[in-house]
């Protein structure tokens, strides 16, 4: 006779499929924050679910993969979004291309204070360089 595997549903794995679907439904009406937070607390709740057995119930099962899908898709997205930002012609000439010219001036700004100081001794650096290397290592 074959044997049977009988599934409780604990509250864990309830937790976790009810975070799943809820995480599923926030993704597609576009609620990211709480859709990847809802999809977080699915796959946690999935993982606690099973205990010291080796299989999870099935309402587990299903949570841990709809918190996967809703966290991996929050995740793409943001990436996407990330990508499209900052390869955007104007995000990089009317945002971006202000601010590297002003570091690039004041970076002009500072080496050209450093040769106008008379002070300014590089003498360690001329040392290390007009010695003999051989010098160095013994």
């Amino acid at each position: 006779m074959p044997e049977y595997t009988i599934h409780t549903n604990n509250g864990f794995s309830n937790a976790a499929l009810i975070f799943g679907v809820i995480s599923v439904l926030t993704l597609i009406s576009l609620r990211l924050p709480l859709s990847l937070t809802t999809g977080a607390f699915a796959i946690i709740f999935a993982s606690l679910s099973h205990g010291r057995s080796e299989k999870s119930p099935p309402a587990a099962f299903i949570g841990l993969i709809t918190g996967s899908i809703s966290v991996a898709s929050n995740v793409i997205f943001v990436i996407v979004v990330l990508f499209l930002f900052f390869n955007n012609t104007d995000f990089r000439n009317n945002v971006a291309k202000p601010y590297i010219q002003e570091f690039q001036k004041q970076y002009q700004e500072m080496l050209d204070s450093y040769n106008e100081d008379e002070n300014y001794n590089d003498s360690y650096n001329s040392d290390f360089f007009n010695n003999d290397s051989s010098q160095i290592f013994y």
